[in-house]
């Protein structure tokens, strides 16, 4: 009785490297099947969306704390154009302060820009900590800032701060994860059933 023949077994495979890169090549992750996939995507792309709306919140703060310095240097330009010569910036304190409403509309519109950089800031340090019930005061403080930029003081610098916390309250509207609440005991077939 002779020998049954050899079996080709390809060429051998190396061993996975003990690094996580070699594990994850060697061993790839399924998700788990059934209402759970559908539960892990969800929550996939509820932390996604609040990623995005925290780089948008963030970025908002930023923009609405650059509009102050940007609004008064073009603001000097423009009163040194309308004088046709160098102004500096005491001069412009001084005439800005002998102006009726002058002063307190520039200090106003100052306070008014740190206030909508920090309430951002609030935003997305509120969505860090999985708050998405600020999306919409988020929402609400973005219009106010573009409205206020165009109409007092920050320009467009302002309002582009301003539509990134309309962006970022918009993102951090999206629906929280679905949770998977068991079935109850009787649930199934007839024999289970009552």
């Amino acid at each position: 009785m002779d020998a049954p023949p050899p079996q080709y077994e390809g060429p051998p495979t190396p061993p996975p490297s003990a690094t996580p890169e070699g594990i994850a090549k060697t061993a790839p992750w399924y998700p788990p099947g059934g209402m759970s996939v559908a539960i892990h995507q969800a929550q996939q792309k509820a932390r996604s969306a609040t990623a995005a709306a925290r780089a948008y919140l963030i970025s908002a703060a930023v923009m609405h704390a650059l509009a102050i310095p940007v609004s008064l240097v073009l603001f000097k330009v423009i009163v040194e154009r309308a004088a046709g010569r160098s102004v500096s910036w005491s001069e412009l304190w001084d005439a800005v302060s002998r102006t009726p409403g002058g002063l307190p509309l520039i200090v106003g519109g100052v306070a008014a820009q740190v206030t909508f950089a920090i309430v951002a800031g609030i935003g997305a340090i509120a969505l860090f900590r999985g708050r998405r019930s600020v999306a919409i005061p988020m929402i609400v403080a973005g219009v106010a800032g573009m409205a206020f930029s165009i109409i007092v003081f920050g320009g467009f610098v302002g309002l582009i701060g301003g539509a990134l916390s309309v962006a970022g309250g918009v993102k951090a509207r999206v629906m929280p994860a679905l949770t998977y609440t068991f079935p109850p005991p009787y649930y199934g077939p007839p024999p289970y059933r009552p």
